[in-house]
Parts: C-alpha cells; sequence; structure tokens
C-alpha cells in the first residue's frame, strides 16, 4: 500500500473510478462486521435543491466517539491528520480530500505511512471517496450534467 499512495494521488478519484468498482466494494463491505461499518459510516440522506430535485442515499461520517478517538490518536504522531481529526470532531464530516491527501503527497515526512493505523485511515479515506462517487448512479449523472451545464454557460460568457 506504502508504494501506492504517491500513485493512487496523482490519478486522484480517476483510480478508484476505474480500478475499484461498485460490485468489489459491496463485497469488501459484506466483510467488515456492521458494528465496525457503524463506528466508521452511517447513510445519509441528501437532496438536490435545483431542479431536478432528487433525494438519494450517501455514506457519510458517523459521528461515533471511538472513530473520532481512534483518529486523535493518529494525530499526536501524525501531524497532518490533526486537522482531519479536527474536521470530523468539529463538522462532523470527512475533511475535503483533496487538502488530505495533497498534503500527504507534498509533505510525507509529516505523516507515518508506515503506521498502520495511518493505513487505515486512508483505505477508509479511499473507501469513502469511492462510495461517494458510485452509491447512486442517478444523483452521479445529474452532478455531470450540472457540471456540463455550467460549463456550456461560462462558455457562452466567455464569448
Amino acid at each position: 500500500m506504502i508504494r501506492s499512495i504517491p500513485h493512487l494521488l496523482d490519478l486522484e478519484q480517476n483510480y478508484l473510478e476505474k480500478k475499484v468498482s461498485w460490485r468489489k466494494q459491496k463485497k469488501l463491505y459484506s466483510k467488515i462486521s456492521d458494528t465496525t461499518f457503524q463506528k466508521i459510516w452511517s447513510l445519509c440522506k441528501s437532496w438536490r435543491t435545483i431542479e431536478p430535485k432528487y433525494e438519494y442515499e450517501e455514506l457519510c461520517f458517523s459521528l461515533n466517539k471511538t472513530f473520532i478517538d481512534f483518529v486523535k490518536n493518529l494525530a499526536k504522531s501524525n501531524p497532518l491528520i490533526e486537522a482531519y481529526s479536527r474536521n470530523l470532531e468539529n463538522v462532523g464530516s470527512f475533511p475535503f480530500w483533496r487538502y488530505f491527501l495533497g498534503n500527504v503527497r507534498d509533505y510525507p515526512e509529516r505523516i507515518d505511512l508506515e503506521n498502520r493505523g495511518v493505513q487505515t485511515l486512508v483505505a477508509i479515506h479511499f473507501l469513502t471517496l469511492n462510495d461517494q462517487a458510485k452509491r447512486d448512479k442517478k444523483a452521479i449523472r445529474l452532478e455531470k450534467w450540472d457540471l456540463r451545464k455550467k460549463n456550456r454557460e461560462l462558455k457562452r460568457k466567455n464569448k
């Protein structure tokens, strides 16, 4: 895993979308006990506020104190995880992924990637990203449609 982290960071989300199928991820979830899953994640209702309105489920942070304590403990010896820990505790969500992973790539000396706890946190982070990218295909299509529409509008304004 250690050797592949910089590679994953450079490829960003594309790696996840191409290499880890939703079917494989669900199979992995089946190997995680319900108790462990619930210490890390919960399923939350989300919705689009713009047309077409749409309600869907997405993977969220569970707000479980055990997981927050696990991350706080990691933060004691890994400064890059300190901001991650604060975000979990204060905001109640996983931190913006590019910020965290970009810091891991740019300041590898500030995080102990040999630490099993850190490896676990990075794996949880990637699983969360992949889930959010694949759980609800309609929500993903609508988001891509919104981006294309916004880009078309920007092109028209720039002409």
